[in-house]
């Protein structure tokens, strides 16, 4: 019902046809009412139950759970979550293989169909094998509704819904072209499902996309910051008036922080 969905909540990058990093922690985390029990039940396409893990939402109202994620295959599972044994999410599709995320500036977020390669595969109507995924991460992302204001601390979860999407779905041509490609190389490689998140901006400062306390606990990359006027104290951030395209931390705390939950293989980040 919509009450139960009410009282519990997956975080917003998770979507049907995600992927997860191959025997590694896969994690579900989202909001419920303090005290409620969620259980997370994974089944294979047999209907199988191959993994269940289950916790107790905390007092500030979130949850975290967990299970060891299987070996890499091109089977596609489901994942479905129960607050005090009423379903609230069913997430389907769900593959495990390996996972990296496309950081960077424009050169990153440069699109599949601006490529000779995608152009041609979009007008022949070829698309890409359903074992790629490719999650857009919102970029740069709203807080409090605007494009513009950037918090002074890292976001948990996007205020957009983050979409996943698989290889063959039409989708891919508005995705990273590097991150694409890469994918299909990795595919060919590995032959387990690659999984790309997809979280650049162009124009982009390298500063927009470190953490503070990055900035803070290296004395090199801190008097940089300083040397031209860009170190911004916590107490003199102004949400409003932040530039994601220069200013510190901006992006990371929108963009970047909200994927913590992911285990990686590796990042690709091409800054121009």
């Amino acid at each position: 019902s919509a009450e139960i969905r009410a009282q519990a909540t997956l975080y917003n990058y998770y979507g049907d046809n995600m992927l997860f990093k191959q025997n590694d922690d896969a994690i579900f985390a989202g909001t419920a009412a303090a005290g409620s029990e969620i259980i997370c039940t994974l089944t294979n396409s047999s209907g199988e139950t191959v993994a269940v893990a289950n916790t107790v939402a905390s007092a500030d109202n979130t949850f975290s759970l967990s299970f060891k994620a299987p070996a890499g295959s091109f089977e596609e599972y489901t994942a479905t979550l129960t607050v005090n044994g009423e379903v609230f999410d069913e997430l389907t599709g769900v593959v495990f293989g390996e996972l990296w995320l496309a950081g960077g500036q424009s050169n990153m977020q440069w699109i599949l169909i601006s490529t000779a390669e995608g152009y041609d595969m979009a007008v022949n109507g070829k698309v890409g094998s359903s074992a790629i995924r490719m999650m857009y991460a919102p970029h740069p992302g709203t807080y409090k509704g605007s494009n513009e204001k950037c918090p002074a601390q890292p976001l948990t979860d996007y205020e957009a819904t983050a979409h996943w999407y698989k290889g063959n779905d039409a989708s891919i041509f508005g995705m990273t072209a590097i991150g694409y490609f890469f994918a299909e190389k990795m595919l060919s490689d590995l032959n387990v499902p690659i999984g790309i998140l997809d979280a650049n901006l162009g124009g982009t400062s390298i500063l927009t996309w470190l953490p503070r306390e990055a900035i803070e606990n290296n004395a090199q990359v801190l008097a940089d910051c300083n040397s031209d006027g860009r170190y911004i104290p916590i107490k003199n951030w102004n949400e409003d008036a932040i530039n994601w395209g220069i200013d510190m931390t901006s992006n990371y705390n929108k963009v970047i922080h909200p994927l913590s939950n992911f285990r990686l293989s590796g990042m690709l980040w091409y800054q121009g």
